[in-house]
């Protein structure tokens, strides 16, 4: 038997976190009686994840008790305190205070009882919303049960109507542990669509108010005090505005998780007595449909409205009407003065609400195998694979915020080709090729190289590899500046105790880059393109079987990266040595036999043959 319990956490809180683990896996162990070996956890993107194993069925005690008892009572208590603390948090947000107080300053001038129900919503935002997390987080917590010794499942889903989900697998076709990250987004899928959908629907109202309000004549005081006030309040409005710009990007990547669950979970159309599981899938997937245009039209009438409060007091763009009186002002701006303060209160909650669940999870990777990188599956390599990767994620911890690098990247580089690997910066390019160079270490996943885990290999066996199977170019070239050029050439021969046997190489390749004359020169008096070369010369000295440039045309012109490129090119016809380039730029992709597109950390479409 083995049982995976798993909920909702502020990613934010590490320390917060990392006692909760420790505290869930005790309190696991002895609701099971399962020996600390049986135990495993990991934070898995924003969700702690807890696993136990024995050998027996449970009885229904001791499965109520891990659904609805110790572990489940352990989040709540972690959810009642962080409610207070975020509660806390709002309360003492500079930010919002600075910002509500301007608009408050310019509603009092038009009608002070205006300032009333601004601070009832702004009070609002401070209990209502805290709460609102909490509810989700709550419902996202789920049990997953794999009684493999009478061939039975229970899934214990919190945030379906219909929660515990039951079946037998007697052909032995339902692999639990391959679907607990597919069901644990599918349950937070069942909470999170519904609050995240009124939230659109509420600042879509506003928004089309606002495009109503702001049309036909435009006006402004001629009290510099108040004209003061309201330029500032617009400003205030549109920077709101302003900071949602990216919010359709951000909800849609949340929204595409869906498809994975979907595709995973369909085929076995899980049951809970006359409830399909599948019903409430395809339902979801409406209402992410319906999301998706939402999303649309209200970015459209963001980016509209953003335009309109900005040039609300451009004369040359609008009909401006400047007013005298002070009375007929405030009435003039009345219906504006209502608008904003809604406006303000469903752009900061919608903002706050996409802050609280997009740090994560657009970002959450799936994998067949929660807790363990040992016996990833690797298939389907080729016989002429040099390197192969499979299930490759990497993360890292920037403060409170967590960088989600690779997301499951699999791929392969056949020996002697040329491959281009593509993508915007921050996609992740450089991880992998950190990663598939032994630079760096996944978290999960595995690197072939000629078929031996190179993560496996101890430190001196991987640098081994490094030295005499791989050459690396830089973008910064990183050469040695108190080294001449035949030095830094050089300098891989003498740490492979080579550099006799490899002389005569050393001064063809000085020759082959078109160095020979600054073989004594030292780096600082070369241009950036002959570094360049010099370290290209450098990557090619023992012969690897791949080299590995990481855009080596960075901190080039084009003129001389095209240069650069060239002599890469040449090398590789006349060598057939693997070469991986990593590059956001076209034109130097197209230099590749294949080019390979990452985005966010994962393969973004079907590799391309150049």
């Amino acid at each position: 038997m083995k049982v995976y319990a798993a909920g909702l956490i502020d990613k934010s809180l590490r320390a917060i976190n990392a006692k909760l683990q420790k505290k869930l896996v005790s309190d696991c162990r002895k609701t099971l009686h399962a020996s600390r070996k049986a135990m495993f956890s990991q934070e898995l993107n924003s969700f702690i994840v807890v696993s136990g194993e024995k050998n027996s069925v449970p009885d229904q005690k001791v499965i109520e008790e891990v659904e609805t008892g110790r572990l489940y009572k352990r989040f709540r208590k972690y959810y009642a305190t962080n409610e207070s603390r975020l509660q806390q948090q709002l309360k003492n947000d500079q930010e919002l205070r600075e910002t509500s107080k301007i608009v408050k300053d310019f509603i009092k001038e038009i009608d002070p009882n205006l300032v009333k129900h601004f601070d009832s919503q702004l009070k609002k935002i401070i209990k209502e919303l805290p709460a609102s997390y909490r509810k989700i987080q709550l419902k996202s917590y789920v049990t997953i049960w794999d009684f493999m010794e009478n061939q039975q499942y229970r899934f214990f889903l919190s945030g379906f109507d219909s929660a515990v989900f039951t079946g037998s697998d007697t052909k032995k076709d339902v692999n639990v542990g391959e679907l607990v990250d597919k069901l644990l987004i599918a349950n937070f899928f069942s909470i999170f669509l519904k609050p995240t959908i009124t939230r659109l629907k509420e600042l879509d109202g506003v928004l089309e108010r606002l495009k109503l309000g702001v049309e036909g004549t435009h006006y402004k005081t001629t009290d510099p005090k108040l004209q003061k006030k309201l330029e500032l309040f617009f400003r205030i409005l549109a920077a709101k505005i302003s900071a949602l710009q990216d919010i359709d990007n951000l909800i849609s990547r949340i929204f595409k998780l869906f498809r994975v669950p979907r595709d995973a979970l369909t085929p076995y159309n899980f049951k809970n007595g006359s409830v399909e599981l599948n019903n409430a899938l395809a339902k979801m997937a409406q209402e992410i449909e319906y999301g998706e245009t939402l999303l649309l039209e209200v970015h459209s009438k963001l980016q509209e409205c953003q335009i309109h409060l900005r040039d609300y007091l451009d004369a040359r763009k609008n009909g401006v009407k400047a007013i005298e009186s002070v009375d007929s002002f405030k009435n003039a701006l009345l219906p504006m003065a209502e608008l904003s303060t809604d406006l303000f209160v469903e752009a900061e909650l919608l903002k706050m609400w996409s802050d609280f669940f997009g740090a994560d999870i657009p970002y959450f990777g799936f994998n067949k195998q929660i807790f363990t990188t040992e016996n990833v599956e690797v298939t389907g390599v080729a016989d002429d694979s040099i390197i192969a990767v499979r299930g490759l994620s990497k993360n890292y911890n920037l403060g409170r915020t967590t960088v989600y690098a690779l997301r499951g990247v699999s791929l392969d580089v056949k020996e002697g080709e040329f491959v281009a690997i593509m993508g915007n910066s921050g996609a992740g390019k450089t991880t992998l090729l950190n990663c598939m160079a032994g630079l760096d270490s996944p978290d999960y996943g595995v690197v072939l190289f000629r078929g031996e885990n190179l993560h496996e290999m101890d430190d001196s066996a991987k640098s081994k590899v490094r030295l005499l199977e791989m050459g690396f170019i830089f973008q910064s070239y990183a050469l040695l500046p108190h080294f001449n050029t035949r030095e830094n050439v050089a300098l891989p021969a003498d740490l492979a105790g080579l550099s006799k046997e490899l002389k005569e190489r050393i001064e063809n390749l000085l020759k082959g880059v078109g160095l020979s004359n600054q073989a004594k020169q030292f780096p600082a008096t070369l241009s950036g393109g002959q570094m360049q070369r010099v370290a290209i010369a450098r990557a090619l000295t023992n012969q690897p079987a791949v080299i590995f440039a990481d855009e080596p045309t960075g901190d080039l012109d084009s003129g001389t990266g095209k240069q650069v490129m060239d002599l890469l090119k040449k090398f590789h016809e006349e060598t057939k040595t693997t070469i991986i380039v990593i590059t956001h730029e076209q034109d130097i992709a197209d230099y590749a036999e294949r080019q390979i597109v990452i985005e966010d950390g994962i393969i973004a479409q079907t590799p391309l043959t150049g």
